[in-house]
């Protein structure tokens, strides 16, 4: 077993410790979990990037995650298909846990951490921390990662994501982050898309582009991108 695989699983250990016996959690105080429902969802892209980097070599993808959730906790796996230059690395799976605190109606903070498993070569395997801060629908976005694009690399991401609605059924996202390697270059990312949403539905069609677009064999360049996903309402 490798050490990476290891301290995935005690990564996953601790981050499920943590958030069960969290104070004021109602799963720590009763034995018995209150009512929740399925987690679903499916996702159609014709180019999957990460921290602004392609992770299909700007080739279209298939998405899933299955999993079950409770109004404040969810646990469950995501899993897509990747292609990279380096390595023969053709599946990612991650099995994720994850929090949401209330603060208000209009705020609140969401923890999730995931062991992020590639095959068949697992060259990327790596353990993923994320928080997600929503200030009245404003997401500031922290992410730390400990095998950045299979370099070894303990990376940091600082971002900042906003779906704006025009309409009900149509919305403009923009979104960018800070990407600070810590043996690699710096650089930024950058997202816009239009979408639009029919029910369960949503069409995505937008771009992603890099400040360092050479970064990673030119797996930072400017890519459009068409997306359709659905999201199971229970």
């Amino acid at each position: 077993m490798t050490s990476t695989s290891c301290l995935g699983r005690v990564f996953l250990a601790l981050t499920t410790s943590f958030f069960l016996l969290s104070p004021g959690n109602s799963f720590a105080q009763d034995s018995s979990l209150p009512p929740g429902s399925p987690l679903v969802s499916a996702t159609i892209t014709t180019n999957y990037t990460e921290m602004g980097l392609t992770q299909t070599q700007f080739s279209p993808a298939i998405q899933a995650s299955l999993g079950y959730k409770w109004p404040q906790f969810s646990v469950g796996v995501w899993g897509s298909n990747v292609k990279f230059p380096t390595n023969q690395d053709t599946i990612n799976f991650r099995p994720f846990i994850a929090y949401r605190f209330i603060i208000t109606s209009a705020i609140d903070l969401t923890m999730q951490g995931a062991y992020s498993k590639y095959g068949p070569q697992g060259a990327s395997d790596q353990n993923i921390f994320s928080m997600d801060f929503n200030i009245m629908t404003y997401r500031f976005l922290f992410e730390q990662v400990n095998n950045w694009e299979a370099t070894g690399d303990w990376t940091t991401r600082l971002g900042l994501m906003k779906d704006f609605e025009l309409r009900s059924w149509l919305f403009l996202a923009l979104g960018g982050g800070y990407v600070r390697p810590l043996d690699a270059h710096t650089y930024g990312d950058f997202l816009l898309s239009v979408g639009y949403k029919l029910s369960e539905m949503r069409f995505d069609f937008g771009m992603t582009t890099t400040t360092d677009t050479t970064q990673m064999n030119g797996r930072g360049a400017p890519a459009m991108f068409i997306k359709f996903s659905v999201t199971p309402s229970n």
